[in-house]
């Protein structure tokens, strides 16, 4: 452990420099993929990405189960923990040190404060091996890897009985949702969902009048967007479809992998939360 580093519960004047910890980390992590380069990486960016990202963040730190910080002798920020629980499950959403504190017990130290025993819990990480084993330690399990795809914008005409049309955000919708979220995942986000409905435009894929698919815009809802026409016909760009496990979709892509991640989930039959 690094001399004079202290764990505390995060606190609201937090919020600032755990962010910086968490895009320090994050960009690091990404300049040893060769993703970006590290001397473009600018105050003005870090600004930018802050100010896009702030809504998410709060809505995370005001909903979390756990929220810790470590604290350098110097009463500065360098490390950062959140995990939030949703119907019983607590899935670690942030884990960060400081690059130049990594590989001091901070990580560690972190993991075991937001990250405590649960019966049923689970984290999405990236495939960093310096943090690989530090989770698996924690007692989780390796579930599956995902890959990110960017994709190349092209029309494309599908027959498919499909229909799309943009979600309101009412309660029906936000049940559709989540009912989904329960078959896949085994747990609803609903205090998320009605979150990122706020955020963004949402799109839902109809059968036959009963909701089958849903996905989330990727980039934040502009303000005073209206409502979305309803669609048929190919899927909109740049959004992320869940769908029932019994439903099949094969969209044209011309993919490129940019990154990976891997799911970890933990049933524990001697811990409870």
């Amino acid at each position: 452990m690094t001399p004079g580093v202290t764990f505390r519960r995060a606190e609201s004047r937090d919020v600032r420099p755990a962010y910086a910890v968490f895009w320090r980390s994050l960009y690091d992590y990404l300049h040893r993929l060769t993703i970006v380069d590290k001397e473009k990486i600018t105050d003005a960016l870090i600004e930018e990405d802050w100010q896009r990202q702030l809504a998410g963040i709060q809505h995370l730190w005001n909903s979390a189960a756990e929220n810790w910080v470590a604290v350098d002798a110097n009463g500065h920020v360098v490390g950062w923990a959140l995990s939030v629980s949703r119907e019983g499950h607590l899935e670690l959403t942030h884990l960060f040190v400081d690059p130049k504190a990594q590989a001091s017990g901070i990580g560690r130290g972190l993991l075991s404060r937001a990250f405590p025993d649960a019966r049923h819990k689970s984290l999405v990480a990236t495939q960093d091996t310096k943090a690989l084993s530090l989770y698996l330690r924690s007692g989780v399990n390796y579930v599956t890897t995902a890959a990110e795809f960017v994709m190349i914008a092209r029309h494309v005409e599908a027959e498919s009985d499909l229909v799309y049309r943009p979600a309101d955000g009412s309660d029906a919708d936000v049940a559709a949702i989540t009912g989904i979220e329960q078959q896949i995942l085994g747990f609803r986000r609903e205090v998320d969902v009605r979150f990122i409905l706020r955020q963004r435009p949402a799109w839902l894929a109809m059968r036959d009048g009963a909701v089958v698919g849903f996905a989330f815009g990727v980039q934040p809802r502009a303000p005073g967007t209206g409502s979305l026409p309803a669609m048929t016909g190919p899927l909109p760009p740049s959004i992320h479809w869940t769908c029932r496990p019994s439903s099949t979709t094969s969209p044209a892509k011309q993919p490129k992998r940019v990154s990976r991640s891997s799911r970890f989930k933990c049933h524990s039959s001697t811990a409870s939360q």
